[in-house]
């Protein structure tokens, strides 16, 4: 083909490790190591089944321990009995520290716990499991009630009531919910921006939880309902996890793709397999197990965050994938032997229908792609992917290169799908693409919220991550702060935010590279579409700012919230924006994007055939462009 691709692989890989994986192999603490309280224990809860062993309580979940630190439980069990007598299951539960240094082996603060679900015995690990005086006293206070009633010859009282595998008992519930709105009140720059009230926000969620049954909520229930909460604050950052979430016993048979080329609303079926439609003659899904399409997207759409159309399309036709939660959701009820198959009703533009039934997946279907296309020739035009925003030094450097390499027809840079990531590659490709001579420009305006004991390095240390420094910053240049200035005097926010809760405003400052440095040598073009997110969207906003820079495609997915996660207790997190982002137009990323300077909705053949619309126009842009005159370009006014 006539693209000459820039020759370089671009991406990191991440390997997360959750407590669901096998447990790497276990190491005695080591004798330097913090020692452990006298009294104290890494379980909130100790308990005995009828065969007479343990079962402990951890972040609200009950199972069977296999190992405290290395040491077997068993090994540890049969040491009491041999020492302790009657006493055994006393020293287990209330003196295990002094237990395991009678048996030489000394408890550090933390411990790593070996343990094995008492449902399914999968066996997991918990590295840095704490070992708290009030976890013991817990432990000790049970025993305690038990004995005094057993003294006075009563019946001890029933057992407070357990929560079933996976679930959380209602006060459980209700203290993450709680924990949640005090972080909505003091930690959410978007709830306070908006005013959002976070006792009546989730005044109904924590009614749920206060009647919920004796065994207990479904951890992904309490996740869905407070995803739903935080999801209508409008921030798309924002999200909620827990631990030991089951995951889907199923999946949908079909990567969904937005087709709006072929009209408002399409969507089409790819088999995630073969990226080949399920039905070529048919390509448009008009419902699924009998319900329209518009319904499953509308009931999806009230768990993704009420941002930008685009947002909540992508994100809604991605939580289809769940198909087991979504036919709950909507009240599918299938007879057994119809529940491993999906009925797809698929439809082509001529009105005609066709019913399908797939068989579902044990994997999740991909995330939609352009298929690899083969444009028609155009001299000397580079193509480069960019899939993250990367801050690898070797991978910057090589996307650098790639740039200033690229041919005198012109740089068609690729970032559709990109997620996000770093801020670097703005800065590196930016300062590139302005003439020597030419003055600084503001990309980016935000304001972060005053978080409660923060101090201003912390402030400084978070906010020069994203390049974002205060209008008063001794660092920038006499250039930059006439820049600062010049934005300052046009610039209207689409949201006025309180100067109570929020720090004065930050930008982001683009400035030419050295005047002697090299710099991309022809015209840019950018292919975009809804999978660009967060510090991509940064990306654009800067490139948009450029003359000899077009944006082509669809617009970005919109968000910039520079997030922070917070413990909720129970094994449940919450990610939050910190800080409210503005576009240089005053217009919010968030619940917005970015628009492209054309417009080119994909259509199927984008996804299966090897076409690629956006693609091709941006060739055709810059074949009529030509070569530009001069090394680099100006900023646009």
């Amino acid at each position: 083909m006539a693209l000459q691709p820039a020759s370089v692989a671009f991406g990191n890989a991440v390997r997360h490790t959750s407590r669901d994986e096998k447990p790497p192999a276990e190491v005695p603490a080591q004798s330097h190591a913090t020692p452990a309280p006298e009294r104290s224990s890494p379980f909130e809860a100790v308990r005995w089944s009828d065969a007479g062993t343990p079962e402990v309580q951890v972040e609200g979940t009950w199972y069977v321990p296999m190992s405290i630190n290395g040491v077997a439980v068993s090994e540890i069990l049969d040491f009491c009995n041999k020492r302790y007598g009657d006493r055994a299951r006393k020293r287990f539960e209330e003196d295990l520290v002094a237990a395991l240094r009678a048996m030489e082996h000394p408890l550090p603060a933390t411990v790593r716990l070996g343990l094995r679900t008492i449902g399914d015995g999968k066996e997991l690990s918990i590295p840095n499991a704490a070992m708290t005086e009030a976890n013991r006293s817990r432990i000790w206070q049970a025993a305690a009630d038990r004995e005094k009633h057993k003294a006075a010859g009563e019946r001890p009282p029933l057992p407070a009531p357990q929560a079933h595998e996976g679930c959380l008992l209602a006060p459980e519930a209700l203290a993450v919910c709680d924990r949640l709105v005090e972080l909505l009140a003091t930690q959410h720059a978007y709830s306070v921006a908006r005013n959002v009230d976070p006792t009546k926000l989730l005044a109904e969620t924590r009614k749920r939880f206060s009647e919920a049954p004796a065994d207990g909520l479904p951890r992904e229930m309490v996740v869905e309902h407070l995803q739903r909460a935080i999801a209508s604050v409008g921030d798309g950052h924002a999200e909620l996890d827990a631990t030991h979430t089951p995951a889907p016993a199923f999946y949908l048979p079909a990567t969904l793709v937005a087709v709006p080329a072929e009209g408002r609303g399409r969507v089409a079926a790819l088999d995630p397999a073969s990226r080949d439609l399920l039905d070529r003659d048919h390509p448009f899904v008009i419902a699924i197990d009998g319900v329209p399409m518009e319904r499953w997207i509308e009931t999806a759409s009230g768990i993704v965050a009420k941002g930008s159309p685009q947002l909540i399309e992508r994100r809604a036709l991605r939580a289809l994938s769940d198909l087991p939660a979504m036919r709950s959701r909507l009240g599918i009820t299938l007879e057994p032997e119809l529940d491993s198959a999906v009925s797809f009703t698929l439809g082509n533009a001529a009105g005609e229908q066709k019913t399908v039934a797939t068989p579902v997946r044990t994997d999740q279907p991909n995330r939609p792609r352009h298929a690899p296309a083969s444009p028609e020739p155009s001299p000397g035009v580079t193509y480069l992917r960019i899939p993250s925003m990367t801050d690898d030094p070797q991978e910057v450097a090589a996307i650098r290169a790639a740039c200033l390499g690229s041919g005198p027809g012109g740089l068609i840079i690729d970032i559709r799908g990109n997620g996000g990531g770093s801020r670097v590659l703005v800065q590196e490709i930016g300062r590139l693409l302005l003439r020597a001579d030419a003055e600084p420009l503001v990309y980016n305006a935000a304001r972060p919220l005053r978080l409660p004991g923060e101090t201003q390095e912390e402030l400084r240390e978070r906010l020069d991550s994203r390049f974002l420094r205060p209008a008063d910053d001794p660092r920038w240049t006499d250039a930059e702060r006439a820049a600062i200035a010049r934005f300052v005097s046009t610039f209207v926010p689409a949201l006025a935010l309180s100067n109570d809760r929020f720090h004065p405003w930050h930008f982001a400052v683009l400035t030419p590279a050295a005047a002697n440095a090299q710099r991309i040598p022809g015209n840019v073009v950018v292919l975009l579409d809804a999978g660009c997110f967060s510090a991509t969207d940064i990306f654009l906003c800067a490139l948009k700012e450029l003359d000899g820079v077009t944006l082509v495609g669809v617009p970005s997915s919109g968000g910039s919230g520079l997030t922070r996660r917070h413990d909720c207790g129970h094994g449940f997190t919450a990610r939050l924006s910190t800080m409210v982002s503005f576009q240089p137009s005053g217009t919010l990323l968030d619940g917005h994007g970015v628009t492209p300077d054309e417009v080119v909705p994909p259509g199927v053949a984008d996804f299966t055939s090897g076409t690629d619309a956006m693609l091709e126009r941006a060739i055709e842009l810059l074949s009529a462009a030509g070569r530009r005159v001069g090394p680099s370009v100006d900023a646009k006014p």
